[in-house]
């Protein structure tokens, strides 16, 4: 036990030690990409201005692009310390170490070794992309703990049975869809998991109450957007920008942003003078204009978006050696995880939650618009099963963890936790 306490210690002063050190050298550089969408609405909540996109003096205009939750985060922490963007990377390496830590506490959840728990901790506290999130003034770091929170909430609720649990399960998805909003279908794929293995009656009503309380913390929003847009407007306002970018617009191209070269001459013009909700919705149009015109052009960069979802590969240029040997790594991740599924056999509505997230993010993300760090959420909770599989091929359970080490559901909670 008390190695396992240093050997963790160990392993979140080297995550904070790696993170830091990408702060410090982002603390440098210019905001680019989403952050300035991100920085800009805080500040203007800070100065009295509202709800605003732009911070330049008469630019400022009422905006959904963004969901509040971070943004209220960003608002807070600059409203304390001044505009400093440290201060959030500073306060987001702290919710990575809390993520890394949730995720040693799921190993031990699911496959009682404290070995594997420490290696996926160390998975998550070395992983590149993930340290260089933190290093951002985007929601992923936020949002990917929120997810860890809820799944570890979830994962209690289903060894204990407490329906506590489940609710702060929901708060957390409440929480991280605010700012993400593919979580707030999260209960669904929590209820289907638990179904075959549940009182279908209890999981049922646990499955309403987790969306009642997802959709009481999206009201206010809801509010706030039908007051400002005179419309309905659940989340945000930049669904149809990504559903339209990731349909090839350009020539079979895919479009990240209306500032790059490659946008078609035709989509400034017209929607110049729109609101927001309504570009939205002329995007979807577009989109779907785009798809009737050519299907089979939409159809083969469904793969292509596939594979930049998971293995970050690009889109228009060939990929480079470090490009493939990521995909080789990441390939590997997911061989273990789905080895340890077999061979260690953790709980099956474990293993069903995974199979059915790595589904529900390949199905939007590939149908709307994909990029690696929106699949961040899943390689943290696979980095368990992961170095499960991988000590399972090392370090065989009968060799590393006889029957007085292993740890059970039934033992009392110290054997669970440090």
């Amino acid at each position: 036990m008390r190695r396992s306490v240093i050997i963790l210690i160990c392993i979140l002063a080297l995550a904070a030690a790696l993170r830091l050190g990408c702060v410090m050298k982002a603390a440098h550089e210019p905001l680019r990409g989403d952050q300035p969408n991100y920085d800009s609405i805080a500040l203007n909540l800070i100065t009295g201005h509202g709800y605003k996109l732009h911070y330049e003096v008469n630019r400022q205009f009422p905006t959904a692009l963004r969901g509040p939750s971070y943004v209220l985060f960003l608002a807070t922490t600059y409203l304390i310390v001044g505009h400093h963007v440290v201060a959030p990377m500073i306060l987001q390496i702290l919710m990575d170490l809390l993520t890394c830590y949730l995720l040693f506490q799921i190993g031990l959840m699911l496959f009682k070794r404290r070995d594997a728990a420490l290696l996926g901790a160390l998975l998550y506290a070395i992983y590149p992309p993930i340290i260089r999130n933190t290093a951002a003034i985007l929601n992923e770091t936020f949002t990917c703990l929120m997810f860890v929170l809820a799944i570890y909430e979830f994962l209690r609720y289903m060894e204990n049975g407490k329906r506590s649990q489940i609710y702060w399960s929901a708060a957390a998805i409440g929480i991280g869809a605010l700012s993400k909003p593919i979580f707030a279908l999260l209960p669904v794929l929590f209820a289907i998991s638990a179904l075959p293995y549940r009182d279908k009656k209890r999981c049922l009503i646990d499955l309403g109450m987790q969306l009642l309380i997802v959709a009481l913390m999206f009201s206010p929003w809801v509010i706030r957007n039908a007051l400002t847009f005179k419309a309905f407007i659940p989340t945000v306002t930049n669904g149809g920008f990504t559903f339209w970018g990731g349909v090839g617009p350009a020539n079979g191209r895919v479009v990240d942003g209306l500032d790059q070269s490659h946008v078609p001459a035709y989509v400034l013009p017209a929607i110049r003078g729109m609101s927001e909700h309504e570009a939205d919705r002329w995007f979807y149009r577009d989109a779907f204009k785009i798809i009737k015109s050519n299907p089979g052009r939409y159809a083969t960069l469904l793969p292509v978006k596939f594979t930049r979802l998971w293995f970050s590969l690009p889109y228009d240029e060939p990929p480079t050696k470090g490009n493939i040997l990521f995909l080789i790594f990441n390939l590997g991740l997911m061989a273990l995880a789905l080895l340890s599924v077999f061979t260690l056999r953790p709980p099956k509505w474990a293993s069903l939650l995974l199979l059915f997230l790595f589904l529900y993010f390949s199905l939007l993300h590939t149908l709307f618009f994909a990029t690696f760090r929106y699949a961040m959420p899943i390689y943290a909770f696979m980095f368990p099963f992961s170095a499960a599989g991988a000590l399972g091929i090392l370090r065989p359970v009968k060799k590393i963890c006889p029957n007085s080490e292993r740890l059970h559901v039934s033992a009392e909670r110290e054997d669970y936790t440090l």
